[in-house]
């Protein structure tokens, strides 16, 4: 943490014009507290999760400890007849290193201000126009959960977070196993989602 604290802080100053004059205060252990209490009402505003409504298919991934590591989001629209995505993506740095850097410029912003300072990349796909993504929501009736032997230990894991709200459907799961059916599922969904959007 403190060498990512220390690069935080050298990428701000390495940032600045020749000549300018300006006081960052590197991310420190008063930082590093801000953003585990931001971390929850950012992750919420940028992958929402628990506020959707209607039916739909969510999923949010990050790296527990490791702020570094790129987060991921989809969110699947199911409509009467075809379904839309969108998949959110941090453009550069990963969303916690983004907010940081934010708040170590400006640590009286709160954190809905600091949020319009991130960038993000975002992949759409509109209803109807992908096969491959209405094949994936009619495989994920069929998905089971999959269940993580008790001895394995995950250190610091990939967290995968995902809930779902349908006709007759209803999850809210977290694992940390990358093995298990539901996150396979997730891994081809997000590929689909990626091919029909035309990224990469």
């Amino acid at each position: 943490m403190i060498l990512l604290a220390a690069i935080l802080g050298l990428s701000l100053q390495a940032a600045l014009p020749p000549g300018t004059q300006t006081v960052v205060r590197p991310a420190g252990e008063p930082d590093w507290d801000w953003l585990e209490a931001a971390r929850p009402v950012a992750f919420e505003r940028l992958m929402p999760l628990e506020s959707r409504t209607g039916l739909f298919v969510a999923y949010r991934r990050y790296r527990d400890l490791y702020h570094d590591a790129p987060e991921l989001y989809f969110k699947i629209d199911l409509g009467m007849t075809a379904a839309s995505a969108s998949l959110v993506e941090p453009a550069g740095a990963s969303f916690q290193v983004q907010l940081l850097r934010l708040h170590a410029e400006n640590p009286r912003a709160s954190v809905d201000t600091l949020l319009q300072g991130v960038t993000v990349t975002r992949l759409t796909v509109p209803s109807g126009s992908c096969p491959a993504l209405d094949a994936r929501i009619d495989a994920f009736a069929d998905v089971k959960m999959g269940a993580t032997p008790n001895d394995v230990l995950f250190l610091h894991p990939v967290v995968h977070r995902i809930v779902a709200r349908g006709s007759g459907l209803q999850v809210n799961a977290t694992s940390y196993d990358p093995e298990v059916p539901i996150v396979r599922w997730v891994e081809a969904t997000i590929a689909a989602i990626r091919t029909c959007a035309g990224g990469r």
